[in-house]
């Protein structure tokens, strides 16, 4: 039983990188809020590891991006390779931000990072806070759930007037506000890696793409000196679980990447790959977003720590908006 409601202006739902963002961008402008998470501390994994320039344009204004910078690896091209041979390069030189590179950074330093600047903010966060429902209340919205079991399991229950899920594509902010997550699977299944490989693919600040017959294998340097793996692997195809050195092995040489030099420290298999969804509206009072959810309502579909530049005035991209906009004026 919940013997006395918490009331604030916004409850966020997922400590994960983008509820992190959102509770520190509250915490600088004066917002009240809680934070709650499910998890009893911040990943220690590698997880999402690459930040796009859009979305360190947003840490920025958190305060946070030039910490990670430090921190992690530039990705200033990428190299298309053909069965071991380079055929192409796209540099980021001319992406149309201050940050004209990709960050090669785990996720568990992003947590790290930005639970810190939450801290600094004045903000904190709830662990072992499992929200179970969103209900629809006169004042706005009731986030209730059940506390850290170490404290008896308690139900809690916060009042608010806006909820931002941040839990992932099973939300139960987006169950309970009765949003659909449509959308399929791909048919490839996916091995990803953090793996010490015997020789580098290519210099340290470019990702590469090889593809060959057997399918594809995408490679990115780590701060740690590592690189990620990720490979598709045929949907009939059974996959060791986990995934060892010698499966990874045999990926890595048919495909041209090369051999690992030991034993891959995290190797995960995702069975029918990662999910690819559309967005899907929010309601009044209601916004989802990011971590590990794969589809950003009222943004384009992607992963959760992509997100939509702001156009300055006068770009090429802003002037065919506005024209367009003009047109369909009345």
């Amino acid at each position: 039983m919940i013997t006395q409601t918490e009331r604030a202006d916004v409850v966020v739902v997922g400590a994960g990188p983008t509820g992190l963002t959102a509770a520190a961008r509250l915490a600088q402008l004066g917002v009240a809020h809680v934070v709650v998470d499910a998890d009893v501390g911040p990943t220690r994994e590698s997880r999402a590891a690459l930040l796009h320039a859009a979305t360190l344009e947003i840490l920025d204004e958190v305060g946070v991006a030039g910490e990670l910078i430090a921190a992690g690896v530039r990705v200033n091209r990428i190299g298309f390779c053909d069965r071991g041979r380079i055929i192409a390069r796209i540099g980021l030189a001319g992406v149309p931000s201050r940050y004209q590179f990709a960050l090669g950074v785990p996720q568990s330093t992003t947590e790290q990072v930005l639970v810190a600047r939450l801290g600094a903010l004045g903000g904190s966060i709830r662990r072992g806070h499992q929200a179970g429902k969103v209900t629809a209340v006169p004042e706005g919205y009731l986030v209730t759930g059940t506390g850290p079991a170490g404290a008896g399991a308690a139900r809690f229950g916060i009042s608010a007037r806006y909820v931002i899920g941040c839990d992932g594509a099973h939300s139960i902010v987006r169950s309970s506000a009765g949003l659909g997550f449509p959308g399929s699977t791909y048919p490839s299944q996916f091995v990803l890696a953090d793996a010490e490989l015997r020789a580098a693919p290519g210099p340290d600040d470019e990702a590469r793409i090889f593809t060959s017959p057997h399918g594809v294998v995408v490679t990115g340097r780590l701060p740690s000196g590592n690189h990620r793996v990720v490979a598709t692997v045929d949907a009939g195809v059974a996959v060791p679980d986990p995934p060892g050195r010698a499966f990874l092995d045999a990926i890595l040489r048919e495909r041209g990447v090369g051999q690992l030099a030991a034993e891959p420290g995290v190797v995960v298999a995702v069975p029918g790959g990662p999910p690819g969804r559309r967005p899907v509206p929010g309601r009044r009072g209601v916004r989802v977003r990011g971590r590990r959810a794969r589809a950003q309502p009222r943004r384009r579909a992607g992963h959760e720590h992509r997100h939509r530049r702001r156009l300055r005035p006068g770009h090429p991209a802003r002037r065919r908006a506005d024209r367009a906009g003009q047109r369909g004026r009345p």
